[in-house]
């Protein structure tokens, strides 16, 4: 098996952590897309598609940095694709670099759906409490409405669904949030949960999928032990919870792809570049959920 690591942005905690992880030699999988001067010290081979970088500093936003971050998965999805590698993590890349840079992409997710040619693809959560997955991605809050179609949410469930079955689970007890307060109160807040929500929910019951929903999403993450995987409606509803559950443990996973790909849930955390105290849990969990998928593929 071999796994690629993109260093993600320069500037950020992606070398720091993955120099401070890798040093322990239980990752000799590992090929590491990156700048060679920020992973002084690691064994593993190390792959530079970008090449040397002007101006090297530390916890800054520059274009440079955005163009490196996009060249290093850039390289990794194509090895992946052509079969050089069996799946692919990241480190993080900050999106305001990366437009800096020209790349008018919302994130990581929306780039190797691009440069995969894929058209359903979703963002998949995996943490040792729960599972999410997101209907909507990287969009604001008023455009969330809109863009919650019948369609759009069953493509949620179907590759959240999709990844569970990767991660060993092939049926899982999945619970669907509301959109609105109280999953709109039977209309009185809104009727996308009438509307959209429930009548997709039916449908999945008649395929014998274990579904309830729409549910309230505040009080559905209270319950959230009676369930394998969250479906929510859009990024906060599903990631605070997450996140306050699961912050270093967390691992983001692009569903549909026709890679795998398990990245980090952390940002490039440029307050604490440097400082030597950038955790490695999550990139830990992405290695092994990455390893595990790759095995369960078939």
């Amino acid at each position: 098996m071999r796994i690629g690591i993109t260093m993600g942005d320069p500037n950020g905690i992606g070398a720091e952590v993955i120099v401070k992880l890798l040093k322990s030699g239980r990752y000799q999988d590992c090929v590491v897309y990156g700048y060679p001067a920020a992973l002084r010290g690691l064994k593993n081979p190390v792959s530079d598609p970008f090449g040397r970088l002007s101006e090297y500093s530390r916890g800054r936003v520059t274009a440079e940095n955005g163009r490196a971050a996009y060249k290093y998965l850039e390289a990794a999805a194509r090895d992946a694709l052509a079969g050089h590698l069996d799946a692919v993590v990241t480190a993080p890349l900050s999106k305001e670099a990366l437009h800096l840079a020209g790349y008018r992409y919302d994130g990581q997710t929306e780039i190797l759906a691009k440069l995969t040619g894929t058209k359903k693809y979703g963002m998949f959560f995996h943490s040792p409490d729960l599972c999410v997955m997101l209907t909507t991605i990287h969009k604001s809050l008023r455009q969330v409405p809109k863009l919650l179609t019948k369609q759009k949410l069953r493509d949620a469930l179907e590759l959240g669904l999709e990844m569970m079955r990767l991660l060993g689970l092939p049926r899982p007890r999945v619970a669907v949030c509301g959109l609105n307060p109280h999953a709109g109160e039977n209309g009185i807040f809104g009727r996308e949960e009438q509307k959209i929500i429930a009548p997709v929910v039916k449908e999945f019951q008649t395929r014998q999928v274990n579904v309830q929903g729409p549910l309230p999403a505040d009080t559905l993450f209270v319950r959230r032990r009676e369930y394998d995987l969250v479906i929510a409606q859009y990024h906060d509803q599903g990631l605070i919870p997450l996140k306050m559950l699961a912050f270093d443990r967390a691992v983001n996973i692009t569903a549909g792809l026709p890679i795998i790909r398990a990245s980090v849930d952390h940002g490039t955390a440029y307050d604490i570049v440097g400082r030597g105290v950038a955790g490695t849990g999550s990139l830990a969990a992405a290695i092994r959920l990455a390893r595990l998928m790759v095995k369960n593929r078939g």
